[in-house]
């Protein structure tokens, strides 16, 4: 008999939770809801959710399991909800019946396509694909394609089904934790066979109205594909500018892995999948009127979609889609060479060159001028029709590009910022650690090269350390409830900037202390600070979280972007940490690298905001950071001005903390609160970053009571 749950709990899932406390969880900083009486935290999942957020904060806080059903998730989508439950609903309602279990069939064909245009779509251009590889393989002319108009039709039956993917709802960011589809790369995909397509259709209207041996007739031909090829190019450029919102990411270098991938093979895969994407367009631009050519080479972008839906249904894993992608991208490029060795060396040497050229900084549109060049020369007779030569003036044109590009727009090698974490574990080494005060201690670990540390503001990084306590039956006078765990996993916030070299973490000690009940102290900061050595490595995954600032003064409120002309910071405690992530971010907008090519694409310009007031309230004086944590560094340029007030909550008498505009000793009050923030104003954002008590309890009805309009909770 099916249960009556959606899911099954997990055995650490027992936590019971009233209808008052999931109720209490319905806001972006924290969002509980129930399905069918098992409690998720889908916090980390509002900016993911392929029906938006919107979605998931109607239903905050309260049971969901019909709306649940009423869309038919799949079974991966279950099993992702099962990994975010955290207890059980104890006077809700649990008693609809699970649809879990759907047959292989059931899962492929889903309500969006209620017509299943998409799906036989799909399949019939896999059949006409494996036809394909037959006639190759049965070596007929051109893998059977000639100029008729049904071999045409057949070509631009790709174009129908990538038109087709848009009846299905994506989420508009990459999911972490495995391979599924996401709107940017629908859209890049679609420019991608389009580009094919083109390139098809002029060598078929080519073949079949021209058809002759002519010098003019040819390179109008040549050039045309390389017009195809710069026009995508440029299209790509324009929907990366409009859809990604996190620059640290790309198409090939941000890719999820499964869970144990080596380093070196995650490395070596990446590194396939750049040379494929050369690969793909030297057969666009250089196989003349091959057709074969033109139209495998479709083939992988339209199956790597096809492979991500079967990740996303449940139905391969994470390294069946990468087996199976590379699979494509190796078939191929051996049917189209035909395995002709000197064709293959010849090819090779070429990708492996645009490779270096490229992961070197070099502009991808210098780039395709390299092998533009030797066919414009060739045609006006200013060099021998040679394949040999063509290599010597493709060095000599990005030579020349670079020097170029140094002269008018300052630099001669563009710069790629790549986020190294994702959902499965990473390690990172130990570089530096160093005392901040006497409750913070700030730790360095260094991330590998080609790579930065990408955590946004607002989001945080999980850091999974060996359990001090395990087979301890009671921690700090309290039942030990971590006993039975090898590993502990904490959430921290990094502080430092998103492109720096380094993951710096600020992690407060918690010491032992017998009198305030804390005999033991922490676990995670004790093994951190006082175990952890220089040299040793960490295992870390993320980011997790919803991203809070986007650059140029943007705040995400709720589901709005708010663009903010001053901002104000109440934080309780270590809820500091990402307040300084922010202020790194905003202090990383006035330097600005020219060589940056995702800030030029995404049109980032340094924006100055005419405060951003801060407000910390700590236990001790001594909690409080340095002033130099409020400064910007040097060649920040026209920075947003920083005001920065204090409260001591354990202290009666005046107290005054060094670099701080007001110090307060006592309980944090409305005064306070309205003496140290902008005044509101609806182009004003608040963020309160602290416990789940500081923040709704005590800072909510504060801000509330004041009249701020646009207020984040952060925890």
């Amino acid at each position: 008999s099916k249960s009556s749950q959606p899911f099954e709990t997990r055995p650490q899932t027992s936590l019971k939770i009233t209808q008052k406390e999931l109720s209490e969880h319905s806001t972006t900083s924290s969002l509980w809801l129930s399905i069918g009486g098992v409690v998720c935290d889908v916090t980390d999942f509002l900016m993911l959710h392929p029906g938006g957020n919107e979605v998931l904060l109607q239903y905050g806080g309260q049971e969901a399991a019909e709306a649940f059903e009423e869309v038919g998730h799949s079974d991966f989508a279950r099993k992702m909800l099962q990994e975010k439950a955290i207890g059980v609903l104890v006077d809700g309602n649990s008693s609809l019946q699970s649809t879990a279990g759907t047959s292989l069939l059931g899962r492929l064909f889903t309500r969006e396509d209620g017509f299943n245009i998409h799906k036989v779509l799909g399949f019939s251009v896999l059949l006409h694909v494996f036809y394909r590889i037959y006639t190759q393989l049965a070596w007929q002319w051109d893998g059977g394609f000639s100029s008729g108009w049904v071999d045409l039709a057949l070509c631009w039956l790709s174009i129908a089904l990538q038109s087709t993917s848009y009846f299905f709802e994506v989420p508009r960011a990459r999911l972490l934790g495995s391979p599924m589809i996401w709107q940017e790369w629908r859209a890049h995909n679609y420019i991608f066979v389009l580009r094919h397509v083109l390139g098809f259709t002029i060598c078929w209207s080519y073949l079949r109205w021209v058809n002759i041996s002519n010098k003019i007739a040819g390179t109008l031909l040549s050039l045309s594909m390389f017009a195809v090829l710069y026009g995508q190019l440029y299209s790509v450029d324009v929907i990366t500018a409009y859809i990604r919102e996190d620059k640290h990411t790309s198409l090939t270098a941000s890719w999820p892995f499964w869970e144990g991938c080596p380093i070196w093979l995650e490395k070596a895969i990446k590194w396939y999948y750049t040379i494929a994407q050369f690969q793909a367009s030297t057969l666009l631009i250089m196989t003349g009127t091959d057709l074969y050519a033109k139209y495998m080479v479709i083939f992988p972008f339209q199956f790597a979609s096809f492979l991500m839906t079967l990740v996303r249904k449940g139905i391969i894993t994470t390294k069946g889609f990468h087996a199976g992608y590379l699979w494509s991208l190796w078939m191929v490029v051996w049917l189209i060479l035909k395995c002709d060795v000197v064709t293959t060396v010849a090819t090779w040497a070429m990708w492996i060159c645009l490779y270096f050229f490229r992961s070197n900084g070099l502009s991808k549109y210098a780039l395709w001028l390299g092998p533009f060049m030797p066919q414009l020369l060739m045609y006006f007779e200013l060099m021998p029709t040679s394949n040999i030569l063509q290599f010597p003036v493709m060095l000599i044109t990005w030579l020349i590009c670079m020097t170029i590009q140094k002269v008018f727009m300052g630099f001669a090698t563009e710069t790629r910022a790549r986020r190294f974490l994702e959902a499965r574990r990473k390690p990172l080494k130990l570089v530096a650690k160093e005392k901040v005060n006497n409750a913070f201690y700030l730790l360095k670990f260094e991330i590998p090269a080609g790579y930065t540390a990408g955590i946004n503001p607002g989001q945080h990084v999980k850091v999974h350390v060996p359990n001090i306590s395990k087979d301890q039956p009671t921690w700090n006078t309290h039942m030990n409830l971590e006993e039975p765990v090898d590993q502990l996993s904490r959430s921290y916030t990094p502080v430092s900037a998103t492109t720096s070299p380094t993951m710096d973490l600020m992690i407060r000690l918690y010491p032992k202390d017998p009198q305030r009940g804390f005999p033991d102290g922490g676990r995670a900061s004790t093994f951190l600070i006082d175990q952890l050595k220089i040299g040793q490595k960490m295992s870390l995954t993320g980011p997790h979280g919803h991203q809070l600032y986007f650059g140029q003064s943007r705040f995400l409120v709720g589901k709005d972007i708010i663009t903010a002309r001053a901002c104000g910071a109440l934080a309780g405690g270590s809820g500091i940490t990402p307040v300084i992530s922010t202020l790194q971010d905003i202090w990383q907008e006035g330097r600005r690298d020219i060589r940056d090519r995702d800030q030029r694409i995404m049109g980032e310009t340094t924006v100055r905001m005419d405060e951003f007031a801060v407000l910390h309230v700590t236990r001790k004086a001594s909690e409080a950071l340095p002033s130099s944590w409020y400064e910007p560094g040097k060649g920040s340029g026209d920075v947003t001005p920083i005001r920065v007030s204090h409260v001591v909550t354990s202290e009666t008498s005046k107290v005054t903390v060094p670099g701080t505009g007001n110090s307060w000793a006592g309980k944090l009050t409305v005064e306070m609160v309205q003496q140290s923030l902008p005044a509101p104003a609806d182009d004003v954002v608040i963020f309160v970053c602290g416990p789940q008590g500081f923040n709704e309890s005590l800072c909510r009805p504060m801000l509330q009571k004041l009249g701020y309009k646009h207020v984040v909770m952060l925890q």
